[in-house]
């Protein structure tokens, strides 16, 4: 089951999905996040935000993949203490990303 998860900061909102994983529901993995007005500079908060959310939830650790060419999405994790699993190539996309837990 997936479900949606909005943060609004401001006037701005961020959205995604979070789905559990599979065989192990007490873990979310987070996907298909984006900023709905086109601001950006509130992601850490927002990341901030989201971790507090999913805690609330019950969920224990939170997954995420990143391409690795987008810099600022990995800053905002690493700020966050984030954990990096780095430079694993993903033959669909044809793109290296990372992929990224955090325990809640």
């Amino acid at each position: 089951m997936t479900f949606p998860l909005q943060i609004k900061i401001d006037d701005s909102e961020y959205s995604g999905l979070i789905t559990p994983l599979p065989g192990c529901p007490d873990i979310a993995v987070s996907h298909a996040l984006y900023l709905s007005n086109g601001q950006g500079g509130k992601g850490k908060e927002a990341n901030k935000k989201r971790l507090k959310q999913l805690k609330k939830l019950g969920f224990s650790a939170v997954l995420c993949t990143v391409d690795n060419n987008n810099a600022k999405q990995k800053e905002i994790l690493k700020t966050n203490n984030w954990i990096e699993i780095p430079n694993i190539y993903n033959r669909r996309t044809k793109h290296t990303i990372s992929l990224f837990i955090k325990g809640l």
